[in-house]
């Protein structure tokens, strides 16, 4: 767990859309609760918009160590988390 002291640099965790993709395609929906408990939080995060071919719209965020949030036009959001995204920039 990280300490109150320890400081990240979150500069060096940028996501092109070659690796949000990648992100999205291997991620798996997870329980945010059971998720709270095992996993840290990710303390460097980037977020955007993505548009589906149906035309809906989401909003996500995606962190450091591999979790994130989908959230579909007015529909509850999915917590994400993606064991297998380890490539960079994530910490695994």
């Amino acid at each position: 767990m990280i300490s109150p002291e320890t400081t990240i640099d979150c500069s060096e965790f940028k996501l092109d859309a070659k690796k949000v993709r990648k992100f999205f395609s291997r991620a798996k929906v997870a329980d945010q609760r059971a998720a709270h408990y095992t996993l840290a939080s990710s303390l460097c995060r980037t977020s955007g918009t993505l548009t589906f071919i149906s035309g809906k719209k989401a909003q996500w965020i995606i962190g450091h160590l591999m979790d994130g949030w989908l959230v579909i036009e007015d529909n509850d959001g999915l917590f994400l988390y993606c064991p297998t995204c380890n490539f960079e920039p994530f910490i695994y």
